[in-house]
């Protein structure tokens, strides 16, 4: 794999029709943005390893990956991010922020991504290709 691109991924997980949102912490790249949960794909590591360690890692949950949802390209091509619907093993699981990587989570309504400021764009392209419904269909 070329060292200027990087693979990630990306967890929706959703209680109440509401999402996990995390604002990033301070110290890491996009620090004070907001996103969903995820992370970066090791070499060799298969998506659904990598979001598991990575929702344990950042917000101390243990999930279920179900499937892929949506991806995006970040357009120079150096970043391919994939998003999955992730489903709570224990529904009433509390994330719990590593400081480290995580400063804030919060349960959000799809509808009330916006007001979350800032927020990663592609995050909002998410948004607005599932309220259009334009996902990856099973």
């Amino acid at each position: 794999m070329d060292n200027d691109h990087r693979e990630g991924v990306v967890a929706v997980i959703e209680r109440d029709g509401c999402w996990l949102m995390i604002r990033r912490a301070a110290g890491i790249k996009a620090a004070g943005w907001w996103c969903f949960p995820g992370g970066g794909i090791e070499p060799r590591e298969d998506p659904r390893v990598a979001l598991v360690r990575e929702i344990r890692e950042e917000v101390g949950l243990d999930v279920t990956v179900e499937r892929m949802l949506w991806s995006w390209q970040k357009p120079d091509g150096s970043l391919q991010l994939s998003w999955w619907k992730v489903r709570l093993a224990d529904a009433d699981q509390q994330p719990v922020c590593n400081p480290n990587e995580v400063a804030e989570a919060r349960w959000v309504a799809p509808t009330d991504l916006r007001r979350l400021e800032p927020i990663l764009p592609n995050n909002l392209e998410f948004c607005e290709a599932y309220l259009d419904g334009r996902l990856v269909s099973e």
